[in-house]
């Protein structure tokens, strides 16, 4: 299924991370990167926000330990076909990368450089402008 693009062309991304440290070091990359952010503190919220916007988010990054992301009732069934999903891990939280990933969920181990997380980023949903490439014009 092609995946969605708002006007504009920036993708809409919801991080869901229970630090709020490294949700707000997630906000500084992603929106340096080009995206507009949504934060979530927990799963809980996450649900909540992705019921205000069933079609307006275009990838969730989420900590695959994060309780309530995965399992029958959890945040990945509330995902519209077109959003996308990156997990992030912590060492052995998670099965390895190969078993993982599919065309709409990848995995990114931690630690990881902010180069690696906009790669994980654009495989998922595609190519668009940074700031830093929209300059150059």
């Amino acid at each position: 299924m092609p995946h969605k693009r708002r006007p504009g062309g920036r993708p809409l991304v919801l991080v869901i991370e229970e630090e709020a440290s490294i949700r707000a070091l997630l906000h500084r990359i992603l929106e340096a990167e080009g995206c507009a952010v949504m934060a979530a503190g927990n799963s809980t919220e996450a649900i909540s926000i992705l019921g205000e916007y069933p079609d307006a988010i275009d990838l969730v990054i989420a900590d695959i330990a994060e309780p309530g992301v995965r399992g029958p009732a959890g945040l990945v069934h509330r995902l519209t076909p077109t959003t996308r999903l990156l997990l992030l891990s912590v060492g052995t939280t998670a099965p390895a990368d190969s078993e993982e990933a599919t065309e709409s969920l990848v995995l990114l181990h931690r630690p990881f450089r902010s180069n690696a997380l906009r790669d994980r980023i654009r495989t998922l949903i595609g190519d668009f402008d940074s700031p830093a490439e929209r300059s150059d014009e």
